[in-house]
């Protein structure tokens, strides 16, 4: 990485060249089901933004062929992180803006082709999203979210699982315990998680002012099968729901859309850029038990020079502004 993402790595709090280099990557065609759809369906190519577009890495992925390429962050330290990426990846004319998903008045009404949110939507208000997305896209254009499911799966070593599976639940009890007994910190808490692990289906989309609502699967449940390793959208009916016949569902049986490979250095350093993890480790109490299951983990996975072979299940939701 560069001495700018260094430096803005300082300043901002974000260890950039960690996100880039630890975070799930997607695959190809993840990008080209979206572009195939939008092209489909007869959507233009003069903008597409990117809401929640932190170091714009999705961004890039999105350019194609689009005039104007936006990404739009909440957070104005991303920005020049993400002006940089865009450069250094072949695209010098992307624009990264302060902004956020549910306020879109950058954009004038009817201005964008595609608008995407790429693992940014459990932490948005999906009514007020829905609305601005409503405003913004011109007809014939296309809303595509992003998520994967929350937790990862190890797909090998398999004897290992048992000691990943504690760490990884350790760690997300962490995240209940710091919100305590709050009754609306629990609720959204629970939203946020269950957006990405039900299909997002409870994001609302009017079919007054949508048509061609697509859910595309890609699903691990062949490669997860035995006991608690089944998956968590195997859990999820993906048969037509209350959205009715006009809502499309295709599902791939595939666990490699969303995969990667961690040394055991990185997943350490992965593990260690979580929020509740910087905010917890400073307490003796946490910070002894979180080394007591990354040691566990580490004897079950041979050492440190072991690997973790993970994967994530992953939902798109397209839809076509009518």
């Amino acid at each position: 990485m560069s001495a700018r993402l260094d430096v803005e790595k300082d300043k901002g709090g974000w260890d950039w060249e960690l996100y880039l280099n630890g975070r799930p990557t997607y695959r190809d065609d993840v990008f080209s089901t979206i572009l195939d759809y939008h092209e489909k369906n007869g959507g233009g190519k003069d903008r597409v933004v990117d809401v929640g577009c932190g170091p714009g890495n999705s961004t890039v992925k999105l350019a194609s062929d689009f005039k104007d390429v936006v990404g739009v962050d909440l957070f104005p330290d991303h920005l020049p992180v993400a002006t940089e990426y865009a450069k250094k990846h072949g695209v010098p004319h992307a624009r990264f803006l302060q902004g956020s998903a549910e306020d879109l008045s950058l954009f004038e009404p009817g201005s964008v082709d595609l608008l995407s949110a790429f693992m940014a939507i459990h932490w948005i208000d999906k009514h007020r999203f829905m609305d601005e997305v409503q405003r913004v896209l011109r007809p014939k254009g296309t809303l595509a979210v992003v998520a994967y499911s929350s937790k990862a799966y190890l797909q090998s070593p398999a004897e290992a699982r048992p000691a990943y599976d504690s760490f990884m639940e350790f760690l997300f009890s962490m995240g209940w315990r710091e919100i305590g007994d709050d009754p609306i910190k629990r609720k959204t808490l629970e939203h946020n998680f269950s957006v990405n692990d039900s299909l997002m289906k409870n994001i609302p989309i009017p079919a007054e002012h949508f048509d061609q609502e697509t859910r595309v699967l890609w699903s691990a449940e062949s490669a997860n099968a035995d006991g608690p390793h089944r998956t968590i959208f195997a859990n999820q009916s993906f048969a037509l729901d209350e959205r009715g016949k006009d809502c499309i569902n295709i599902v791939h049986q595939d666990d490699q859309a969303c995969r990667r490979v961690y040394s055991f250095d990185l997943f350490k350093a992965y593990v260690g850029s979580f929020s509740v993890v910087k905010k917890y480790k400073s307490k003796p109490e946490f910070a002894a038990e979180y080394e007591s299951k990354l040691a566990e983990l580490e004897r079950a996975l041979g050492g440190p020079v072991s690997q973790l072979d993970l994967s994530w299940e992953m939902a798109v939701l397209l839809a076509s502004r009518r």
